[in-house]
């Protein structure tokens, strides 16, 4: 009678010392690589700007009755309502929303701190304090003085200078204003 031998099964084996065979072939292949994208990274790295990122959260204290709760509200954004020179809102996170976004805040504070020339640093000249003259300045101010002399308006300005308007689109971009509705916070975050 024959006997029936089970099948036999082969198992996927992973022969260690012939993947060590395989590394050893091709060490140099594989130095070389890590080292030239190590150095890529490094040399790509320095030419990349430096990005700073702040952030601040701000939780809204509702309005409650009396004077202690819009006391608590002066406390937490006075400075704000200082600085824009407006009446502290009631203190719902939409109202507060409302203020952080608005043009005229960011006007007062560019023309508070002065911060056109920081906005704009590559057209301020800041050993002269004034602003740097470009190729197109001629072009502009012929411009002007064109339009000036057909609209007799004197009250058109150099557009080698930047104005409030400018700046406040500079700030649209740099700060960014999110609302919360789940924790009911406010999140200001500058790059």
């Amino acid at each position: 009678m024959q006997e029936k031998l089970p099948p036999v099964v082969e198992e996927d084996e992973i022969d260690l010392y012939e993947l060590w065979q395989v590394l050893v072939r091709y060490k140099r292949l594989i130095v070389c690589l890590t080292f030239g994208v190590a150095f890529l990274v490094a040399i790509i790295s320095l030419f990349m700007p430096n990005i700073y990122k702040s952030e601040a959260t701000i939780l809204p204290v509702e309005k409650k009755t009396g004077a202690g709760g819009l006391g608590s509200l002066v406390g937490q954004f006075g400075g704000l309502a200082q600085i824009a020179g407006i009446s502290l809102p009631s203190g719902s996170g939409s109202e507060i929303m409302a203020l952080l976004k608005s043009k005229i805040l960011k006007a007062k504070v560019i023309e508070k701190y002065n911060l056109l020339p920081i906005l704009f640093y590559k057209r301020w000249d800041e050993e002269k304090k004034e602003w740097k003259k470009t190729e197109l300045g001629f072009i502009s101010s012929l411009k002007n003085k064109i339009l000036n002399f057909f609209q007799k308006n004197e009250n058109i300005k150099e557009s080698d200078i930047p104005t409030i308007d400018d700046g406040i689109r500079v700030l649209d971009d740099l700060v960014h204003v999110k609302e919360d509705k789940k924790l009911g916070t406010i999140t200001i975050s500058v790059e």
